[in-house]
C-alpha cells in the first residue's frame, strides 16, 4: 500500500509505531487514521473574494451625491 501521508502526519504515524503493542495492520491503519482525524491541523476557511462584495450595501448610497457626502465629512473633521 502506497500512502502520501504530510511530515506531519508521518511523524504521528512513526511515534505510534515505535510504541508497539498494536494488532494486525488493519488495526495500525485504523488507529493511524483516527489519530490523524484528530490532530491533524485544520485547514484554514476558505477566503472570500474582495470582488465577491462587490455591491454589497448599495441600496444604502441610493439617492445619496458621493461627492456631496465626502464634503460634508471633511466639514466635520476640520470642525
Amino acid at each position: 500500500m502506497n500512502i502520501n501521508l504530510s511530515a506531519h502526519s508521518e511523524k504521528l504515524l512513526q511515534e505510534y509505531l515505535a510504541k508497539g503493542g498494536y494488532g494486525s495492520p488493519e488495526d495500525v491503519i485504523e488507529h493511524a487514521l483516527q489519530t490523524l482525524a484528530e490532530k491533524e491541523p485544520k485547514s484554514a476557511p476558505d477566503k472570500t473574494s474582495i470582488l465577491e462584495l462587490q455591491g454589497l450595501g448599495k441600496e444604502i448610497w441610493r439617492g445619496i451625491d458621493a461627492q456631496k457626502y465626502v464634503d460634508q465629512e471633511r466639514a466635520a473633521w476640520n470642525g
